[in-house]
This record gives structure tokens, sequence and C-alpha cells, in this order.
């Protein structure tokens, strides 16, 4: 399956909108189209998300983007690469839900050093 070029175009312009609430639904978007995406558009959307989180200052778009995330590990495209922005946020920065869901995606992609300060190193996959 494949949502397609336009799609797909529409939903990126929505991830990376100045509008909050817009971040917000185009994350939603990418959990309702889970089973949608093919495989490079998952890598991509990852990516994307990944590299936005690490930009976020609002704590529900930063968390409804982890989310996003988590999910779209499940479609099993998802490589730590495709993720590696996370290893920018520093864990000790979060709280509740949002930590929650960067500390799955360190336990599943990444090495996690144990002297480490909340930041993600290594190479792993999922």
């Amino acid at each position: 399956m494949s949502v397609g070029e336009r799609s797909l175009i529409e939903l990126v312009h929505e991830l990376t909108s100045d509008s909050p609430e817009g971040r917000e639904e185009a994350c939603n978007v990418v959990r309702d189209w889970l089973h949608t995406f093919d495989q490079r558009e998952a890598a991509l959307i990852a990516y994307l998300l990944a590299s936005a989180a690490v930009l976020e200052n609002d704590p529900d778009i930063l968390e409804s983007a982890l989310f996003a995330v988590c999910e779209l590990t499940t479609t099993g495209f998802i490589q730590a690469e495709d993720i590696s922005p996370l290893r920018k946020i520093r864990g000790a920065d979060l709280k509740g839900s949002e930590l929650g869901h960067l500390k799955y995606l360190e336990s599943e992609y990444f090495t996690v050093e144990p002297e480490s300060t909340g930041l993600m190193s290594g190479s792993g996959g999922g």
C-alpha cells in the first residue's frame, strides 16, 4: 500500500506547520494511516517526526510526535537510522508519557550507556 505523493506532501506540510494544532493533528493522521504507508513513506515520516521532536517546544505536541514514532515502529519498516535525530533529546528534560515513549524507543533502537546523561547513542535495530 501507499498513501501516494499528494497525500504524503500534504502530511509533510502539516507536520512542519507553524500551527501547533496543525502539527498535532498531523501526528494523529500518521497514527490513522499506519497501515497505509509503504516502507519508504514510513521511514520518511519517522525521520521527519524524529527531527521535529528535537525542535518541538510544546510538550503536548512533543508527546504526540514521539507517540506517532512509537506507533510507526509497529509497521516493521522503521530502522534505527530512521529515528536517529531522537538521540539529541535529553531524557532528563522529559516527564510523563513523553519520557515513556523516548525510553521505549531507546530500548528498542539504541544502545544506552549506563553513565549517559539521557542522550541516546549506538545503533540498534528494532
